[in-house]
């Protein structure tokens, strides 16, 4: 009579057991599936980026920009600018609109000979207020962990300016340097003058090699010290004053930057068949002579006292030789003394002859040339005038044509100068200057009332009512050469007594003499200095 009672215990002992011991049911299984979250994709990187640099008149400042595409990282800096400007920059991998394709390349000062042109990043720069920045920008490109990197040494970075698209790319910096993942280019000692409003582009290339030949630099592990070592500040290129000698013996002198009372030259290049009335030196350091005789002297850097010419050629029909200029394309324009000036494309030989020249009917003695960093020509006009339109007297006067690129254009012509500040009465001018906001032109006297001469000062841009806005006069003696380094110092070379007058900068109608330096105490007669690497 028990069994079944203690069967009905058992089983009621089982059930509870298998909940747990509850006496409440287990959850009854509806069969509805859970769906787990998804993982979010990464958001990918954009394909450009866009920042404001802020150039500044005491510092440098730069700009990162990215990540963008696989993960690169684009970063730029500036040295202390002329001014305050905002530059909106943008950082891609593809090539900005409106810009020629990649296919040849100037390299300042001559074009890099070789195929295989193959970009991989670009910037473009859209300047708030025109600035000059007295030397190229830097460039930086980090690329991801396990990317193989461009080869540095085939690696430069090229500008195009839209103000002047005839001329195309031109290579500013090259070649660079790899550390870790980071391929970069330093400063290049000559100034870059960015129109307001007016959008530059940049391209990192390599030339010649395909951009995945070199191997990418392992980042060291840092040692742990108590005081971290600073990075290096790259030491700035150094500057050199070139000064020429109007004689038979024919010297060219190289002092070092700043002058002191202590200067005294590196070395002295002799140059065949003498009488030096000219020099110009372009960006590479390479330095280009102009002898009496109406011949053209190049000589490449870098320079020593044993350079010899590496191209000597006339000034087309030229018998005698005025100023020449280098443009950032590594060609230059050179004057006459005529109704004249030449332009000459590099590479130079023995063979090179005008490419092409500028001339005018009103164009007598074209002596003076100077180019901006906007690449405008400007040619100093001497011996202009007539009893009516020069008040000293026909053929008494200068005065300025500018060609705008790529001169082919009708030039702006200023009125005729009769040297409107007493007691000057003449205007020869000589040799002439240019910043991106100022026009130097050296005057010599044409009568001996006049005193030593003077240099005008003109305000830019010009335009045909422009007269100078104020002369220089203390220090100067009879200035036959002149010239202005990227920082805006304007150097004179005084013919009378063998000296170069230093101005420094900013310079104003009160400003007067840093220096009057002593270039020799014997037989040297100034008719040309340039200044350079």
């Amino acid at each position: 009579m028990l069994r079944r009672p203690l069967i009905v215990v058992a089983l009621a002992a089982l059930i509870a057991g298998c909940n747990g011991g509850s006496a409440t049911p287990p959850p009854f299984n509806t069969g509805t599936l859970v769906t787990p979250s998804p993982t979010p994709s990464p958001t990918p990187n954009p394909a450009t980026a866009t920042g404001t640099l802020a150039t500044s008149m005491t510092t440098s400042t730069s700009l990162s920009l990215g990540p963008i595409g696989p993960g690169d990282i684009g970063t730029t800096s500036c040295a202390p600018a002329s001014a305050a400007s905002n530059l909106v920059i943008v950082y891609s991998l593809s090539q900005p609109a409106g810009t020629p394709t990649v296919a040849s390349v100037k390299r300042v000062p001559r074009t890099i000979g070789v195929a295989g042109i193959t970009p991989f990043g670009y910037f473009t720069v859209t300047p708030s207020a025109t600035v000059t920045c007295p030397n190229t920008p830097t460039y930086s490109m980090t690329f991801p962990a396990g990317t193989t990197l461009p080869n540095p040494a085939n690696s430069y970075v090229a500008m195009y300016d839209p103000g002047n698209a005839a001329t195309g790319w031109n290579a500013i910096t090259g070649p660079a340097t790899i550390s870790g993942n980071t391929i970069s280019w330093t400063t290049n000692g000559f100034p870059i003058s960015l129109v307001a409003a007016r959008t530059y582009a940049f391209v990192l290339f390599t030339a010649g090699a395909a951009p995945t030949l070199a191997t990418p630099t392992p980042t060291p592990t840092p040692t742990p010290s108590p005081t971290p070592t600073p990075t290096p500040t790259p030491s700035p290129v150094p500057l050199h004053l070139y000064v020429g000698n109007d004689n038979a013996a024919g010297q060219i002198l190289q002092f070092n930057l700043p002058l002191t009372s202590s200067t005294t030259s590196n070395f002295t290049i002799t140059a065949p068949t003498g009488n030096v009335v000219a020099l110009a030196v372009d960006a590479n350091g390479d330095l280009l002579a102009g002898l009496l005789s109406g011949n053209l002297q190049f000589y490449t850097a870098p320079l020593s006292g044993a350079s010899s010419p590496a191209a000597t050629f006339p000034n087309g029909a030229a018998s005698n030789n005025g100023q020449p200029a280098f443009l950032n394309t590594g060609d230059f324009w050179a004057a006459t003394v005529s109704n004249r000036v030449n332009r000459f494309n590099a590479p130079f030989s023995n063979a090179s002859a005008p490419a092409a020249f500028v001339t005018d009917p009103g164009m007598v003695s074209a002596i003076g040339v100077a180019i901006d960093p906007a690449q405008n020509l400007y040619i100093g006009n001497a011996g202009v005038g007539t009893a009516l339109t020069c008040a000293s007297g026909a053929g008494k006067c200068s005065n300025v044509y500018v060609y705008a690129p790529p001169y082919t254009g009708a030039p702006i012509v200023t009125p005729n100068n009769p040297g409107p500040f007493p007691p000057s009465t003449t205007t020869f001018y000589r040799k002439m200057a240019a910043t991106a906001t100022r026009l130097y032109a050296a005057a010599v006297s044409g009568t001996a009332s006049d005193g030593a001469g003077r240099v005008d000062v003109y305000n830019l841009p010009i335009t045909a009512a422009s007269t100078p806005a104020f002369d220089l006069t203390s220090g100067i003696n009879t200035p036959e050469g002149i010239a202005v380094d990227p920082a805006g110092n304007l150097y004179v070379g005084n013919l009378s007594d063998a000296t170069v007058t230093v101005y420094t900068a900013p310079i104003t109608a009160s400003s007067t003499p840093s220096i009057i330096f002593k270039v020799s105490t014997g037989a040297f007669a100034i008719f040309g200095i340039a200044v350079g690497k």
